[in-house]
C-alpha cells in the first residue's frame, strides 16, 4: 500500500528466518527460538498469524512459494488442530499430551483470537485456490462459535470481519502477464489504491510453460496475457468477466461488483 520496498524485504527476512528456523519441513512449527535453541510445540495462534503474514506476503510479490508454505500450515493446522467433532480449531495441537483440558479459544482481546485469523485464512485460501473443502471448514468455523458470538459480538470483531467476507460478495481478480513488465505493475498500483476488503489477487506469470501458481490455483491455468499486454480478470467464483487489458475497466468492474 505505501510502495515501501524496505516492508517487503523485512517481511522476506522473517518469513525466511521462520522458515530455516522455528518450522520443521512437514509444517510444524516451534513456538519459542532464544540464543540459538528452538523449543515447545507451536500454540494454534502461531500456525495462524503466520499464515496470515504469509498470505499477505503473496499478494505483496506473488511469489508463489508464500502461497503454497501458507497452505502448508493450514494442511497440518487441520490435521492436528482441529475438533473434528464439534469444528474450531483447538489452542494446542494433538501431540501436546500434558494438559488435563485441551484449550479452544474463541473470544478476541486486543489481537484477535487464533481461531478468528484462522476464519479468514480459510476464507482467503478458499478464494485463491478454488479449493471449496477451505470453505467448507470455513463454515463448520463459523457454526462453531455462533453460539459465542451472538452473546456479545463486540468480543469478535476480526470474526465478523471474516463472517462478512465469506458471506461476500468477494471477487478474485487475477493479472496475467509479466510481473516485472510496466502494464503489470500499473494494475497491481491500480488494486492497490482502492480499499478492497473482499478481493483477493492473483498474478499468473505467463512467461513460465508451467508455473507453480497453476498447481496451486488450477483455475488460473486458461488466463492468459492478451496481445503480449499484462490482462487482469475479475471473477466471482471463479467466473470472470470479459478479460481487459486496462487499470480502469478493471475497476469498473470491480465498482460494480460493490
Amino acid at each position: 500500500v505505501l510502495q515501501e520496498a524496505k516492508y517487503v524485504e523485512a517481511g522476506i527476512r522473517a518469513a525466511d528466518f521462520l522458515f530455516s528456523t522455528l518450522a520443521s519441513p512437514e509444517g510444524k512449527l516451534f513456538h519459542q527460538y532464544a540464543e540459538g535453541v528452538v523449543a515447545h510445540p507451536g500454540f494454534l495462534d502461531d500456525y495462524a498469524f503466520l499464515i496470515w503474514g504469509l498470505l499477505e506476503l503473496y499478494e505483496t510479490t506473488f511469489d508463489p512459494c508464500y502461497l503454497e508454505k501458507a497452505i502448508q500450515f493450514q494442511e497440518y493446522l487441520h490435521a492436528h488442530f482441529w475438533d473434528k467433532e464439534n469444528g474450531g480449531f483447538y489452542f494446542t495441537s494433538d501431540e501436546v499430551h500434558d494438559l488435563i483440558v485441551r484449550p479452544k479459544e474463541f473470544f478476541e482481546g486486543a489481537i484477535p483470537s487464533g481461531n478468528s485469523v484462522s476464519l479468514m485464512n480459510l476464507v482467503k485460501l478458499a478464494f485463491l485456490t478454488g479449493r471449496e473443502e477451505w470453505k467448507d471448514y470455513a463454515r463448520r468455523l463459523e457454526k462453531s462459535a455462533i453460539s459465542f458470538l451472538e452473546q456479545y459480538p463486540l468480543a469478535f470483531t476480526y470474526f465478523l470481519c471474516a463472517v462478512d467476507f465469506l458471506i461476500g460478495p468477494a471477487v478474485e481478480v487475477v493479472i496475467a502477464g509479466n510481473r516485472h513488465a510496466e502494464g503489470a505493475k500499473e494494475m497491481v498500483n491500480t488494486l492497490r489504491k482502492e480499499y478492497l476488503p473482499h478481493l483477493v489477487v492473483l498474478f499468473r506469470d505467463v512467461g513460465e510453460e508451467n508455473p507453480p501458481l497453476v498447481t496451486l490455483a488450477p483455475f488460473v491455468r486458461p488466463m492468459t496475457a492478451i496481445g503480449g499486454k499484462a490482462t487482469a480478470y475479475v471473477c466471482q467464483q471463479h467466473t470472470c468477466r470479459d478479460p481487459t487489458t486496462e487499470a480502469k475497466k478493471m475497476l469498473e468492474y470491480l465498482r460494480d461488483i460493490r
